[in-house]
């Protein structure tokens, strides 16, 4: 494929893309109105590490006062979001060039994205595949929300790094394949931990190819590559992340000492076994990776052993039952919508199918491999995204190349057709069959039809306020106070106020976040004193949040439920907020 033909293959569907989703979230941009919580949260974290915070430091400290809320996110992704923010700040002022800095990175990503699918489609299905697979990703809603202008949670870094990871695991040069695929899968688990089940089945496929392989050589220069990369650039980032003190300290949800101990013994193993023992034994090929990953696993467990039950084990049933359970990324399918249900089940399946029609016409050993490897990869996120709602993107991305064959399989078809409007008929027909756009409505629709799934609380901001309504300038004109809010607004109030707040839904923070949801719906003057004792004066609520309603079914006679039905106690007393749909309360006692 000439580099020409790529870069026209490529930077078409992504320019399409762009003038979609840009049209889409115009109001967003103009307004600065974030997706999601923890859209906003990061901008957070951009804006207090430009404005001089620590580059050590991610604790928020106008939630939780004076204390901090702990914060477990990566620099890596505010990295480009304020290097753009301070390039363009001389040329366009800081509101400005913020907006175009939270516009053009994720953008950047979904670029990013769609060359890592190109290349993992060139490397199983050709070129034909290779020209196709931009055009799905433009089409494939997960992947192009978690890219939208706006969009700068690290949803989007993961989808990339994943893509890369697998894209290099299928390169015919095994030593570079290794090397890149080792490298991304670190900048993967350095931006989220939520990788680590498909990174462990990605580095458990690379071991057992190279147990059972043949080409003992490749293999093992595969192993090595990537087991070398993997470890030394998780360490390195932690070292250039991290004040040397985080050495002596774990935490579940991010990359630490115990986690680098269980890679590092992982990769140990695997480099002695592919350096001195790819002999013709499997045994031998597998003893020292068995040893390696036990020592590694032994000094997991000793150095953190509540890390078993994973990063939400240590939840209390009141934070778990009103705030984590209700999160519907983190939940499985049969937690979702009808329309959620379809997008999560359709395309990946069609994906799957090409891969594995794909690998049953595959010439020689070699194609098959590389065929079978990504099969299993796709098929392992698959089933993960029904179990985690928040791998969808991921399972997408893997099953792309699959879908992308078939695609171009069915072009090449129609192409000899005789009569051309018959081949602009069928051709405009496959590319609708392949698309996931197609899939999901598709699905979302018949699973509709026959049972509509229950939804729990959502993550994304409801806008619902009438046109020109202006949410934040009422309460951002009020002196600066201590709040008691909701968990899932706190974010946005962050963003467009200079008030503090208690809590958000951010699971180190497990006292604030049971403190905050007990005032709601625990006992109303145990409230007041946790308000006197902590300096709050007010109480913000957001009548529209599907948390408001959580809290009501719980405890129809707790706070919130009286604020929303206009009978507050007699310690709080009503100030307006023209213009707003939040609604206020004074403390006056």
């Amino acid at each position: 494929m000439a580099w020409g033909e790529g870069a026209i293959a490529l930077l078409a569907p992504w320019g399409i893309a762009v003038a979609v989703t840009m049209v889409l979230a115009w109001p967003h941009i103009v307004l600065l109105r974030m997706w999601d919580p923890d859209d906003y949260m990061r901008l957070m974290e951009v804006r207090d590490w430009i404005g001089g915070q620590s580059w050590f430091d991610v604790t928020q400290y106008r939630l939780d006062p004076p204390r901090g809320f702990a914060m477990h996110w990566s620099r890596i992704v505010d990295l480009p979001i304020a290097a753009l923010t301070l390039l363009f700040r001389p040329l366009l002022g800081d509101v400005l060039a913020e907006r175009v800095a939270l516009s053009v990175v994720p953008l950047a990503i979904l670029l990013g994205i769609m060359a890592a699918v190109m290349v993992a489609a060139r490397r199983v299905g050709g070129r034909p595949a290779a020209l196709a697979a931009p055009l799905l990703v433009a089409c494939c809603p997960p992947i192009l929300f978690q890219t939208m202008p706006m969009r700068i949670d690290h949803h989007g870094w993961q989808t990339m790094m994943a893509m890369a990871t697998v894209a290099a695991l299928i390169d015919t040069r095994a030593l570079r394949g290794g090397l890149l695929a080792g490298l991304a899968a670190a900048i993967w688990l350095s931006v989220s931990m939520e990788g680590v089940p498909m990174v462990a089945v990605l580095f458990g496929l690379v071991i057992l190819r190279f147990i059972i392989g043949r080409d003992d050589a490749g293999h093992a220069a595969r192993l090595q590559g990537f087991a070398a990369a993997f470890a030394g650039g998780a360490a390195i980032w932690f070292l250039v992340a991290h004040r040397l003190s985080a050495w002596g300290h774990t935490e579940c949800d991010a990359m630490g000492p115990a986690w680098l101990a269980l890679i590092g013994g992982g990769a140990l193993g695997a480099i002695v076994a592919a350096r001195g023992f790819a002999g013709p034994s499997r045994l031998l090929r597998a003893v020292p990776i068995m040893l390696g990953t036990a020592a590694g696993l032994t000094a997991f467990l000793s150095v953190a052993p509540l890390c078993a039950a994973g990063p939400f084990g240590a939840l209390d049933p009141v934070t778990r039952g009103f705030w984590y359970e209700h999160v519907l990324e983190g939940l499985p399918i049969w937690h979702q919508s009808a329309d959620m249900q379809g997008m999560i089940l359709a395309f990946p399946m069609i994906g799957l199918g090409g891969l594995a029609l794909g690998w049953r016409k595959a010439d020689g050993s070699d194609g098959r491999r590389q065929w079978a490897t990504l099969l299993l990869i796709a098929g392992a996120a698959f089933v993960l995204s029904l179990l985690v709602q928040r791998t969808s993107a991921v399972a997408h991305g893997f099953a792309l190349p699959g879908a992308a064959w078939l695609l171009a399989r069915a072009l090449d078809s129609v192409r000899r057709w005789p009569r051309m409007p018959t081949r602009v008929i069928g051709s405009s027909a496959a590319i609708l069959a392949a698309s996931p756009l197609t899939a999901a409505g598709i699905g979302g629709a018949l699973i509709g039809a026959m049972a509509p799934a229950p939804v729990g609380q959502g993550d994304a901001i409801a806008y619902t306020c009438a046109k020109g309504c202006d949410r934040w300038s009422a309460l951002d004109a009020l002196p600066a106070t201590y709040m008691l809010s909701s968990l899932d607004v706190a974010p946005s109030l962050l963003v467009h106020t200079h008030h503090r707040f208690p809590a958000s839904g951010y699971h180190r923070n497990a006292g604030p976040l049971r403190r905050t949801i007990t005032a709601f719906t625990g006992n109303i003057d145990a409230t007041r004193r946790m308000m006197a004792a902590r300096g709050m004066t007010h109480v913000l609520i957001d009548p529209e949040a599907e948390e408001a309603q959580v809290y009501i079914k719980a405890a129809p006679h707790g706070l919130m439920a009286r604020l929303i039905a206009g009978h507050p106690p007699a310690w709080l007393q009503p100030v307006a907020l023209p213009g707003s749909p939040f609604r206020l309360w004074r403390k006056v006692a």
